[in-house]
C-alpha cells in the first residue's frame, strides 16, 4: 500500500469524471458535495446524472473523451465501462500531471476514492487498497456503530469553545489532556442519550478552569 492518506481541498478545483453510469454518477455526488467544479464528460447519462445537469457546478461536454478534456483538471475519474478507455484516461492523467481514479481498476491510477463515514466535522476515511471493498463496507459498518451522531454534537461544541479553550489552557500538550480527560469522563455516552445540557455545563466549567 503505497497511497498517502490526506484530505484534500477541492471547493473551486476543477475535477473532470469520464462516464455516465451509476458510478459516475456515484462520483459526482461525492465530488459536488465537496465544493468542487465537476467536468462530466459521456455521450449518455443515466437518469440520476440526468437530474443533476442543471447544478452549476456541472460542465457537461457530451461526446466521447478526448485528451483535452484533462487540462486543467486536478483529478479525472475513468468511470465509463470500456477497459481500453479507462486505460487511456489513465495515461494520459500521468503525462498531463493529473491526479486520477480507475473506478474499474484502482491500481491503475493514483488516487483511491476510501469508503467514508462523516460525522458534521469528523470525516473517517479507509481502504483495504484494493484488496476487498467488501471488507472496507463491513468495517465502515461499525464505524458508524462506534461514532455515533452524538461526536457531530460535540465536535460543534468544541469547535465554539475553541478560542475559549485555547486560553484556557495555552500549552498545547495541557490542553490536550485537559480534552482526553473530558473525553475519558461520560461526555460521549450523555450526548448519545440525549443529555446536552449537562455536558455543555461540564465543558463551561472547564474553560472556567474548574476541574
Amino acid at each position: 500500500m503505497t497511497h498517502l492518506p490526506i484530505f484534500v481541498d477541492l471547493v473551486g478545483r476543477i475535477c473532470a469524471v469520464v462516464g455516465g453510469g451509476r458510478v459516475a454518477e456515484g462520483r459526482v455526488r461525492t465530488l459536488l458535495g465537496h465544493g468542487a467544479t465537476v467536468r462530466l464528460i459521456s455521450p449518455e447519462v443515466c437518469a440520476g446524472l440526468e437530474e443533476m445537469l442543471g447544478e452549476s457546478q456541472i460542465e457537461f461536454r457530451q461526446r466521447t473523451y478526448e485528451v483535452a478534456d484533462i487540462e486543467g483538471c486536478l483529478m479525472v475519474i475513468a468511470a465509463t465501462d470500456r477497459r481500453d478507455v479507462n486505460a487511456a484516461i489513465a495515461r494520459d492523467a500521468v503525462e498531463a500531471g493529473v491526479l486520477c481514479n480507475v473506478v474499474d481498476r484502482p491500481e491503475d491510477g493514483d488516487v483511491v476514492v476510501p469508503a467514508q463515514v462523516r460525522r458534521g466535522r469528523l470525516a473517517i476515511a479507509l481502504t483495504t487498497g484494493g484488496a476487498s471493498p467488501a471488507v472496507a463496507s463491513v468495517i465502515r459498518g461499525r464505524l458508524e456503530d462506534l461514532f455515533g451522531p452524538e461526536w457531530e454534537i460535540l465536535l460543534d461544541m468544541l469547535a465554539e469553545r475553541r478560542d475559549s479553550l485555547i486560553a484556557a489552557y495555552p500549552d498545547a500538550t495541557e490542553r490536550s489532556r485537559v480534552v482526553r480527560e473530558f473525553l475519558d469522563g461520560e461526555a460521549v455516552e450523555r450526548l448519545a442519550r440525549g443529555e446536552r445540557a449537562p455536558v455543555e455545563a461540564a465543558l463551561d466549567a472547564l474553560l472556567r478552569g474548574d476541574r
